[in-house]
């Protein structure tokens, strides 16, 4: 009788360890389906930046220096595309920040094209995915991040630019005068002298306004740009800080600037990245990355 007690007693030992197993197992394997979501919601579209590890070391020809990296990367959905990286938040439906780089390999003789502006549907399924009439009527211009006339290889490359994950509201004077010229000084420098920029640009958000009041899309009230301007691509180079210029300036977001000279908005990386909390060049040598990053473009 003590036998059969002993082996009934093992019996449900057994039983019970090999319950808990199983409910733990299940319980591991939706831990991980959910990180894998979280991480890449979408493989063939984009990335989360979580954990950190993974986005700090990741590079591509659009940021040889390392993605930019703020202090929580959950609103982070990296999207990499043949013609720039950016960075996707769900809570404002707009760019945190897009990359690039602008050489005259990109300038070719491709019209600008003519249809509306396009959907991103890369995105995950649960974001929203901002619509050409979204902007209808708001005062606000769909102002490109990566501006068309500086994908112009071919008809790919342009239409890329049309993507309203490219796009961030804009006031008309500053989209059509300020920050146009600022593009115009850059991009006559890519052509006419040859220059390679590496260039990372996006909105400030202070406020709550969104376009038309429907609590959607979110308006920047200053939008900056950082133009960096080198001939390396290879962290593996033997850099030095005469490899270097750049160039970064914050502007407001408002009417009235039109025709204000874009060197009145002149600032530095440093305090871009106080503004938006994210870190940029982060992969440079420190001896470098702290001189660009202080340097006041013009002093």
């Amino acid at each position: 009788m003590k036998k059969l007690y002993i082996i009934l007693f093992i019996f449900i030992l057994v039983l019970s360890t090999f319950f808990w197993v199983c409910v733990l197992s299940t319980k591991s394997q939706t831990i991980v389906s959910e990180k894998t979501h979280l991480i890449n919601p979408d493989s063939t579209s984009g990335l989360l930046a979580n954990p950190k590890y993974v986005y700090k070391n990741r590079q591509n020809i659009h940021c040889p220096y390392g993605y930019p990296m703020d202090g929580d990367t959950t609103d982070d959905y990296i999207l990499e595309k043949e013609q720039y990286v950016l960075s996707y938040s769900a809570e404002k439906n707009q760019a945190n920040w897009v990359a690039w780089t602008l050489d005259r390999n990109w300038i070719g003789e491709e019209d600008r094209y003519d249809g509306r502006f396009i959907s991103d549907t890369t995105l995950p399924t649960h974001f929203y995915r901002t619509t050409h009439d979204d902007y209808t009527n708001s005062g606000y211009d769909r102002g490109h991040i990566v501006r068309s006339k500086e994908r112009t290889l071919n008809t790919r490359d342009n239409k890329a630019t049309f993507l309203l994950t490219n796009v961030m509201p804009q006031t008309p004077d500053l989209n059509r005068g300020v920050w146009l010229r600022f593009e115009d000084y850059y991009l006559n420098r890519v052509i006419d002298e040859g220059k390679r920029i590496f260039l990372i640009a996006g909105g400030i958000y202070n406020n709550n306004t969104t376009l038309n009041n429907k609590g959607q899309i979110a308006i920047p009230d200053s939008c900056f740009k950082i133009a960096l301007f080198t001939s390396h691509y290879n962290l593996n180079d033997n850099l030095s800080i005469t490899d270097f210029q750049s160039i970064a300036v914050k502007m407001p977001n408002i009417e009235g600037i039109r025709r204000t000279p874009w060197q009145h908005y002149i600032t530095t990386i440093d305090a871009i990245q106080n503004s938006t909390g994210y870190d940029f060049f982060m992969l440079l040598p420190d001896n470098i990355e702290n001189v660009i990053e202080s340097d006041k473009f013009g002093d």
